[in-house]
């Protein structure tokens, strides 16, 4: 899928240039996260629910934290081997 066509169907409220991450939110309950995956093509890797977020600003730090999380868990298993 395209960038382009990703944005048609939501609002990106975080990116992680690192891991090549979209987090997109539909403006409702559905955050969907997207890879890179080569030039403008991008993959679903991900999703997960929220209830009752009322703003763009909710569904930001919802993202962010949910990125965050992701890194933890990295950070753990490579303590753990």
């Amino acid at each position: 899928m395209t960038f382009e066509d990703i944005v048609d169907g939501g609002y990106v409220v975080a990116a992680d240039d690192w891991m090549n991450m979209l987090v997109v939110w539909n403006g409702s309950a559905t955050f969907n996260v997207w890879s890179l995956v080569e030039d403008n093509a991008y993959r679903e890797v991900d999703v997960f629910a929220r209830y009752e977020v009322s703003n763009a600003f909710e569904a930001k730090q919802i993202a962010r934290k949910w990125l965050a999380n992701i890194y933890d868990q990295m950070e753990t298993y490579h303590e753990a081997a």
